[in-house]
Parts: C-alpha cells; sequence; structure tokens
C-alpha cells in the first residue's frame, strides 16, 4: 500500500495492488473481494473522516465483487463515476450513472 496524505485528520488515500491488501485497507471491516474482470488489479482507497460520519471512497481498474461484514450501523451507498461497457452494483449489471444505496441484504439499485 502507497499512502498518500492530503490532509492530516480528513483524507488519506491508500493505493493498493492486489484484492487482499485492498480489503484490509478498508478498516472496520471484514471484506473479501472476487475479481470479475481480467486484467492486473490496481485500487485506491479514500477514507475520510469528518464526526461522526465516516466516508470511505474506493476505485479499481477491474470488475470486483465485494462481500463481508460491515458495522451495524453502516449504510452504504454506490454512485458511479465515470462511464462503463461493465458497470455492477451488488452483483447486477446496472447502466452507467446507476446509484445504490441501503443497509445490509436492503439494497435499491436504480
Amino acid at each position: 500500500m502507497n499512502p498518500t496524505q492530503d490532509s492530516p485528520s480528513l483524507v488519506q488515500i491508500l493505493n493498493t495492488q492486489n484484492m487482499v491488501e485492498h480489503a484490509q485497507a478498508q478498516q472496520g471491516r471484514a471484506l473479501q473481494h472476487e475479481q470479475l474482470s481480467p486484467g492486473p488489479f490496481q485500487g485506491r482507497i479514500h477514507p475520510m473522516k469528518w464526526p461522526e460520519v465516516p466516508l470511505l471512497r474506493q476505485n479499481t481498474k477491474i470488475a470486483l465483487r465485494q462481500r463481508g461484514l460491515l458495522d451495524t450501523s453502516a449504510y452504504g451507498l454506490a454512485l458511479a463515476l465515470q462511464d462503463a461497457s461493465q458497470l455492477f452494483f451488488n452483483g447486477q449489471r446496472v447502466p452507467a450513472h446507476a446509484r445504490m444505496w441501503g443497509k445490509g441484504d436492503e439494497v435499491v439499485v436504480e
């Protein structure tokens, strides 16, 4: 992992080179990843720590299935930040600019 720091308290950027490292970089979560598309893995994690609202932004160069346990208070939100020919949320192929949100197994994908 290559950490770079934009601000000592708000944002730290972690560049990851494999799925294990990417999962371990997401502190407070017990995750496993499965690569769904070919090619070398490259990822980036942006944990943002604001009072009472921790945010996590993640990017990968490949399609990835993420499974695991989150804190019971976690609420998920996923937004596609760029057009992609194969975009998946929650294991479902979705159109560009799709959104996903929810808690646990109760997610909405639009």
